[in-house]
């Protein structure tokens, strides 16, 4: 794919996520650069998904996320440190070039998804949350990117997931 493609790919994908959401919350600062989480339309990604564009991670539902993610608690936080990962590299890097990038390359996705979930998971760890190994594994399998390819199986994520939680595996 070329880069005038790449970048037309996320040109309009990063509008869709932003376009007249209805409701907001402001991010504790703790979480800086994250500012906000967002409505989003409920098309582009998994209703379920949280996503980070610069500043902002979209949610389909705010009050039903918050409700899953109560503020404060462990899981927030949790969530929140892997999304303000995002956001920090899509800053530090550019943000559209890291989008167009993210939506593209199967292998890209894999080692930024690695970093954030890295943070989630050794959050929820050490605040005493027992991480079930073959579902965060199942989750990660099932990422697609835009061009319908996975970014990791099973298998890869499991190990990869265990290798975390024994820490043998950290972000360079």
């Amino acid at each position: 794919m070329t880069l005038t493609r790449i970048a037309l790919l996320a040109a309009l994908v990063l509008p869709s996520l932003g376009c007249s959401s209805s409701k907001d919350f402001s991010v504790p600062r703790e979480f800086e650069p994250l500012e906000t989480i967002t409505e989003r339309p409920n098309y582009v990604l998994p209703e379920t998904a949280i996503t980070t564009i610069g500043t902002s991670a979209y949610v389909v539902n705010l009050d039903e996320w918050l409700g899953r993610y109560p503020p404060g608690s462990v899981e927030f936080v949790a969530v929140m440190r892997h999304e303000q990962t995002h956001s920090q590299r899509q800053l530090a890097a550019g943000t559209l070039g890291w989008v167009a990038h993210y939506v593209v390359d199967a292998d890209f996705m894999w080692t930024e998804e690695r970093i954030g979930w890295y943070y989630e998971l050794i959050t929820l760890r050490d605040n005493g949350r027992t991480i079930n190994v073959d579902a965060v594994a199942t989750i990660l399998s099932h990422y697609k990117n835009a061009t319908n390819s996975r970014m990791v199986g099973f298998v890869e994520a499991k190990m990869w997931v265990q290798s975390v939680l024994s820490g043998q595996w950290k972000p360079q």
